[in-house]
């Protein structure tokens, strides 16, 4: 396991070299209005529509995953560089759109990997690290870079001036290293000769059956939102509490470190309180950081909200993926990953992030407060309709079916 707890760690890092500067980087280097931001956003969307779940079936049908993953990062790298040499709107907003398209696929991917290896576990091998233990390396990585970037703000003379530009080598270089690390990861097996159906229908038909849709449909609601913080947040940060680029990064980083004790703990936690509890908690979290930032804008408050991060970032991005891998089958485990990140995650990407862009131009608290009124009727649909079905039900009924 520690060659891919290594690989989230690096490919993550991409993610976090960029991501908590990113739309301060197009604002204010680029020269992107907050519909311009809005629109390169949402055009990123489509690309979790086509990628994900067309390199998850490829890893399903033939090709290894580890090989997809080792492409995608360097055409991801390629394209980091281009947004920073590029100039003007467009051609910078298609630079990020065409990194976006092939770095979406890689944590699918790294997930159906896991899932893959968690399956085909020997129990007398001894016990296998929960995918939270794994997951985790992946939210350390995310840290390092805004770390580093503040160490090099703070300590290189022009350091301030010079930190979203260096943040652009940073994901390059961490592109780069995981690329080559990739190639290291164990091979996938065969296809079974068993596997009649496309692995994608199958996956789309288990998503959306009765074990599925009352999470999935709560979840496109979040999802829909999500973009008004993780697009958004950091220019609240510049524009509105005025904080500097150096410890924007610094500001998000404190919520990662609380994701980081969330998923560590998260079997633990799943087991005391149940995926349930779990799921409704951290939604409801997110509705309330929306309703603070809306509510309440001084220089505290966007510090103090990210105590509610961890619990958020679980129940969006990590149990999800480890309840629809109970879902799968052996011959759509990527797949089911793919087809998630096309029709729960990104799809909903694409509206909200236009949609969040629009409302940007007249206030970014009235962004928060639509948001935050969305996000807590989904925590009541799913608190009131969705029933987690348990593993060992789900194994006792494949028996039956066999």
């Amino acid at each position: 396991m520690w060659l891919l707890k290594i690989q989230f760690f690096v490919s993550y890092a991409v993610m976090g070299s960029m991501m908590p500067l990113l739309t301060v980087y197009l604002g204010h280097e680029k020269g992107f209005s907050k519909s311009n931001i809005g629109v390169v956003m949402a055009a990123s969307g489509f690309s979790m529509i086509i990628s994900p779940v067309l390199m998850t079936l490829l890893a399903d049908m033939r090709i290894e995953s580890r090989r997809i993953i080792a492409a995608a990062l360097a055409i991801s790298t390629f394209f980091i560089l281009g947004m920073h040499f590029a100039n003007g709107v467009w051609l910078v907003g298609a630079c990020y759109v065409i990194y976006h398209l092939s770095y979406v696929s890689i944590p699918p991917l790294q997930d159906g990997m896991y899932f893959r290896m968690e399956a085909e576990h020997d129990p007398g091998a001894g016990p296998l690290v929960p995918y939270g233990s794994v997951r985790v390396w992946g939210t350390a990585g995310f840290i390092v870079p805004s770390l580093m970037l503040w160490a090099a703000a703070a300590l290189l003379p022009g350091g301030k001036e010079a930190i979203t530009g260096s943040m652009m080598y940073c994901a390059a270089a961490f592109a780069v290293v995981s690329a080559f690390h990739s190639l290291r990861l164990p091979p996938n097996p065969p296809r079974g000769q068993n596997a009649s159906r496309l692995p994608s229908v199958a996956a789309a038909q288990v998503i959306f059956g009765p074990e599925g849709r009352w999470m999935c449909l709560p979840l496109i609601i979040t999802y829909l939102c999500a973009p008004a913080y993780h697009a958004f947040f950091p220019l609240y940060l510049k524009e509105v509490t005025g904080y500097s680029e150096s410890v924007i990064g610094l500001i998000i980083c404190i919520g990662v470190l609380i994701e980081i004790f969330v998923i560590f703990n998260l079997e633990r936690l799943r087991k005391r309180f149940g995926l349930k509890r779990l799921m409704v908690f951290g939604v409801i979290c997110m509705a309330f950081r929306f309703a603070c930032l809306a509510a309440f804008q001084n220089a505290w408050t966007p510090i103090l909200v990210q105590l509610f991060h961890g619990p958020e970032i679980a129940a969006l991005f990590v149990l999800p993926i480890m309840y629809i891998n109970r879902l799968a089958g052996a011959e759509f485990r990527n797949s089911i990953q793919g087809v998630y990140a096309m029709l729960v995650l990104g799809s909903p990407r694409i509206v909200g992030s236009y949609l969040s862009g629009q409302v940007a131009k007249v206030s970014l608290p009235l962004l928060f407060t639509i948001a935050a009124v969305l996000v807590t009727i989904a925590a009541a649909v799913l608190a009131l309709k969705f029933e987690p079905v348990r593993a060992e039900d789900l194994a006792d009924e494949k028996e039956r079916e066999d």
